[in-house]
């Protein structure tokens, strides 16, 4: 016997391929949408005023792995995330792969950030992206003019393989140590391209760790 149950996932159940076009969500506790299924568009979106915002992520089980399914080949594109702050803990823009730690395999495999607008108070950063394989992070902006730290980092990117960024607009009024900050990641500095800032900042447009 075991306290921890063997679980079997039917992936052909998994409400593959949704799509989520031109939605209001508005004053949710945490996340307006959480997903977990592959071949997934999220576009033309607003979240306003929420505890969380945009968040897809693999199963969370009971056991000291967790396991799919995993939001693979998703694509999200031209969505404007806003509010003033965010539940601690939680981010307005996320994709994790659950319980990972550094040098883990990345399991989502194929996911692209696109032309999205973020401007939220949160002190921890705009976006957390974990366990992506393919990753693409193309023409964004994330916005904070409200709740800026020195230890703020504003796109943090870990445990992935980075294909592409090209296009990062940092809007913060305060100093951070980087725009982005990349740990454990397999990525090519070559594919870093056209990280600006809004206003005079002494940060690095990114660090890689």
């Amino acid at each position: 016997t075991t306290a921890t149950p063997t679980i079997i996932y039917n992936m052909d159940s998994g409400s593959r391929g949704n799509s989520v076009r031109n939605c209001t969500f508005m004053n949710s506790r945490r996340y307006p949408i959480l997903n977990r299924a592959a071949n997934s568009l999220f576009e033309d979106n607003k979240f306003i005023d929420c505890g969380a915002g945009f968040a897809a992520m693999n199963e969370l089980t009971t056991s000291t792995k967790s396991e799919g399914g995993f939001p693979c080949s998703n694509t999200m594109r031209n969505n404007i995330i806003k509010g003033e702050s965010n539940t601690k803990g939680y981010y307005p823009l996320e994709v994790r792969h659950w319980k990972s730690a550094l040098g883990d395999s990345a399991p989502i495999d194929g996911f692209l950030i696109e032309n999205n607008e973020i401007e939220v108070g949160n002190k921890d950063g705009s976006m957390f992206i974990n366990g992506v394989k393919d990753l693409y992070l193309i023409n964004n902006k994330v916005t904070n003019t409200t709740n800026v730290t020195s230890k703020t980092m504003p796109v943090i990117i870990t445990n992935c393989d980075v294909s592409v960024i090209d296009g990062l607009t940092v809007n913060f009024n305060k100093d951070v140590s980087a725009a982005l900050t990349v740990v454990g990641c397999r990525i090519d500095e070559n594919n870093i391209k056209n990280i600006n800032f809004v206003h005079p900042n002494r940060a690095k447009k990114y660090v890689i760790d």
